[in-house]
């Protein structure tokens, strides 16, 4: 792993594991995914939090960062207004 993308990850305040296609096909048999991409662990469910499309889409290590910070601001927004309601 890239020492820029460690310390990012680092950096925020979540729990962070990363599989291979293997792995994860290991631990989660029966779930389809395109690869590369990233989950969230819900209790015993997974939801997709960014798909492989938007991490292609991606040109270089700063816009993969500007991506997950999007993504990780647009769920804390998502989840403060559910619990508004």
């Amino acid at each position: 792993m890239k020492n820029d993308w460690k310390k990012f990850v680092g950096s925020r305040d979540l729990p962070v594991k990363f599989l291979h296609k293997d792995e994860f096909a290991e631990q989660y048999p029966g779930r389809e995914a395109e690869f590369p991409c990233a989950f969230l662990k819900k209790g015993d469910e997974l939801e997709l939090f960014i798909s492989a499309g938007e991490i292609n889409r991606t040109e270089d290590l700063e816009e993969l960062k500007a991506l997950v910070s999007r993504k990780i601001q647009e769920l804390n927004l998502q989840e403060l207004n559910a619990g508004e309601k």
